[in-house]
């Protein structure tokens, strides 16, 4: 429990030092949109530090011997471990709890539903509601079979000890913890009522709730293209001698499009996001119109991730089902090598066609 315990009072102090640098050298008061950025920030940095990033890979930065905390048993899960199969483990479990506390969220809509007029929430609070519900749905959709059984199974199915950068494979999922507790935070600062899809100018406008969301949508965003990478690199360099391509499982070639997806559009997310804080916090206009900025940029920018953001979510599981049927059946795959093109073909297809989400915009 000590990197967890380590990790947490690291974490605290860093967003302290955060938000009081924001404090001391801008007009943003310390509970303000511009020290809520940099706290999460300078948080985030002592988080990952605490948790055991610092023994396992900062020590390097100056010249210090790397060192690694040993650990059995349950305590393996809960420090920077490098394990694939620990973090697939981290993964899942870390996934359905957040997918039970989506599911709490979904099931007071449903109750305010459940009868006409006002019962559990305002109109505004519903949509705040709706909105926690979206993107913690989405973050399980993104993460939850693709960081799980990715990380746990494409190293066994193609012969690799481990994947090709198990550090990093580790600080993409210490990452994650932070970012759910950042959008679970967010009620205390006014929430987000945007939706998970953070249109502007609503979300420019909106409570600083809002400015959690989108640091820990975007540090999520950078935990996803770490693992994309990694599971690209191990595919690539790391199959067993005679595991040629056209002998991969089908699930690798499934999780290998996915992973290509999540390396190649989520930045625009990313991007996306930063340029509403930048309007929210720097003063520019890129999306407001009465100083030259259009809402349908952000429109263009979010769809260019998201529309392949399905297959990001949508292909591990097929990849899963594939693999069961063969199995079970005791037959080979049929159209074995039809399946692997129509992978691919989603991956890069699934890239080019965002403007069918923007037919409503009057594009």
């Amino acid at each position: 429990m000590w990197p967890l315990i380590r990790g947490t009072l690291s974490g605290i102090v860093g967003y302290m030092v955060g938000a009081l640098i924001a404090t001391l050298t801008t007009t943003s008061t310390f509970s303000g949109e511009f020290a809520l950025v940099l706290g999460f920030v300078f948080g985030l940095l002592g988080w990952l530090f605490g948790i055991g990033m610092w023994n396992a890979w900062g020590r390097e930065w100056v010249g210090l011997t790397p060192k690694t905390e040993k650990a059995e048993g349950w305590r393996r899960y809960l420090r920077f471990n490098t394990d694939h199969k620990v973090i697939g483990a981290q993964y899942l479990v870390t996934m359905l709890i957040v997918f039970l506390l989506a599911g709490l969220v979904a099931m007071a809509m449903r109750a305010e539903l459940a009868s006409p007029g006002q019962n559990l929430f305002t109109a505004d609070v519903y949509n705040k509601v709706m909105s926690m519900h979206g993107i913690l749905m989405i973050a399980v959709a993104v993460a939850g079979i693709l960081g799980a059984f990715g990380n746990y199974l494409v190293p066994l199915m193609i012969g690799a000890d481990d994947m090709a950068f198990p550090r990093i494979n580790a600080l993409g999922y210490w990452m994650v913890p932070p970012v759910a507790i950042a959008l679970l935070a967010a009620p205390l600062v006014g929430s987000f009522d945007a939706g998970w899809t953070a249109y502007p100018p609503l979300s420019v406008l909106n409570g600083d709730g809002q400015v959690l969301f989108n640091v820990a949508v975007i540090a999520f965003g950078l935990s996803s293209i770490l693992g994309g990478l990694n599971i690209v690199a191990t595919v690539i360099t790391m199959r067993a001698p005679g595991m040629t391509w056209s002998k991969l499982p089908i699930f690798v070639w499934a999780a290998f499009a996915a992973s290509i997806l999540s390396l190649t559009v989520t930045q625009f997310f990313a991007a996306s996001l930063i340029m509403i804080l930048l309007d929210r916090i720097a003063g520019t206009t890129w999306f407001g119109a009465p100083g030259g900025g259009t809402a349908l940029l952000y429109e263009h920018v979010f769809w260019f991730y998201s529309h392949p953001a399905v297959y990001i979510m949508v292909l591990p599981g097929m990849g899963v089902i594939l693999e069961i049927i063969s199995h079970f059946s005791r037959k080979p795959l049929f159209a074995y090598k039809a399946v692997v093109v129509s992978f691919l073909s989603i991956a890069g297809i699934g890239s080019v066609v965002w403007a069918h989400h923007m037919f409503t915009s009057g594009m």
